[in-house]
């Protein structure tokens, strides 16, 4: 019997070869200059070399313990309490503060909420890497903002793009400005406010770094503005100054139509924060004022020492508000990835290069204060030894060039 003919009884190839095409987000997200780095210093400690690790940016100094408690539904209401008291603010616990058990969440559920394939969203560069991740996973396309030394790293509004303003949706920021440590004055909020209102965009503050308070001093956000609660949110961290083992526990407030639905997505995604996550935003919302006084203290000794240390080098690193880390630039000339392999190579100590929070931070390098004071007094001693003369002369012509 003669068999039919048909596509379908053709035989298949015994082995066909699978072809594995990634998605267009993962070529977005996958570049990370710390994995070039990690093959580095693995090549230095087969050497022998004992790195010092400079990287760390979670505090190194234990989250207290504390015998008071609290109602896990009263956390927003202590949260509006403790910004009447430190800024004036008004917010009503119920529908304009969100408690979220990891903050780096929020920003991902900011942007699956209004970002649509497609839509822009404007981050300042260099910053947390965070908010393109964000945005790259919601389908946004990023649009970065330069953020330069020479305008005391706040963005140059007028510079950018009419179609790329048009098309925004979010506006990503953060003062005291993650990783630069700067900070920006009100008029500075006047006229972002005004830029957002003609172009209909959302405001997005991350203020994790005010908590650090130098001189007790509350650094001004989009909230003290009048306007700046009808135009977006601030992103806080309820511990900054201490460690809390991998968490950072935080609160969003602003706009209740926007925590709303923030808020919608978050019992959608996360689950309840009930038990260990709970015992997170109690230990974190209740520290004691004398115990972040002290651990801002200790990192506010650990900052000028390291500045008067690379200060007799040539090295001039001007205070940061949010001094956890030192801002530092790199020799003249040099490349921010370049001078990070070698300090690794020669002098045995990892820092984080400038590139990995965005091109415009290749002149410099991030230095953790997340560290005990002898590895800081080693490290300091390690780069008078290893590097050459000829860099901090670098240094001084860089200075003198611009």
């Amino acid at each position: 019997m003669k068999r039919p003919s048909g596509l379908w009884q053709k035989p298949l190839p015994l082995r066909r070869r699978l072809v594995i095409e990634k998605a267009e987000r993962f070529h977005r997200l996958s570049s990370d200059p710390m994995e070039e780095l990690a093959r580095v210093r693995k090549r230095a400690e087969k050497r022998g070399v004992r790195v010092l690790d400079f990287t760390r940016l979670s505090s190194d100094i234990p989250i207290p313990a504390t015998e008071r408690s609290c109602e896990e539904g009263a956390i927003s209401g202590l949260i509006a309490e403790k910004l009447a008291e430190s800024r004036g603010l008004s917010l009503d616990p119920a529908t304009e503060i969100l408690p979220i058990p990891h903050i780096d969440e929020a920003y991902r559920l900011l942007t699956l909420a209004f970002i649509n394939p497609g839509d822009v969203v404007l981050l300042p560069d260099p910053a947390d890497p965070a908010y393109r991740t964000a945005t790259v996973l919601a389908g946004g396309w990023p649009v970065t903002v330069p953020l330069l030394q020479g305008t005391g790293y706040l963005p140059d509004l007028g510079r950018i793009e009419a179609e790329a303003a048009l098309r925004a949706k979010t506006f990503f920021f953060s003062y005291p400005q993650f990783p630069t440590g700067a900070e920006a004055p009100s008029e500075f909020y006047d006229e972002l406010i005004g830029f957002a209102r003609r172009h209909n965009i959302i405001l997005a503050h991350d203020a994790t770094l005010a908590g650090f308070r130098r001189g007790g001093e509350t650094p001004a956000g989009l909230l003290d503005h009048p306007e700046g609660r009808e135009m977006g949110i601030e992103f806080h961290t309820l511990a900054p100054l201490h460690d809390t083992e991998g968490w950072r526990p935080g609160f969003l407030a602003g706009n209740r139509e926007i925590l709303f639905a923030v808020r919608s997505l978050l019992r959608l995604l996360m689950p309840p924060s009930g038990g260990a996550r709970f015992r997170f935003y109690q230990n974190a919302l209740l520290i004691d004022e004398s115990e972040r006084v002290a651990a801002a203290e200790i990192y506010r000794q650990r900052g000028e020492h390291v500045r008067n240390g690379l200060a007799k080098w040539g090295w001039d690193v001007p205070e940061q508000a949010g001094e956890r880390f030192l801002w530092v630039r790199v020799p003249y000339r040099y490349h921010s990835m370049r001078f990070a392999a070698m300090l690794i190579r020669r002098a045995g100590i990892a820092v984080i290069p400038g590139t990995a929070f965005g091109e415009f931070g290749d002149e410099s390098i991030l230095v953790s204060l997340s560290a005990s004071d002898t590895s800081l007094e080693v490290g300091l001693d390690r780069i008078g030894r290893a590097l050459p003369r000829r860099l901090f002369r670098r240094l001084q012509r860089g200075e003198a060039s611009e």
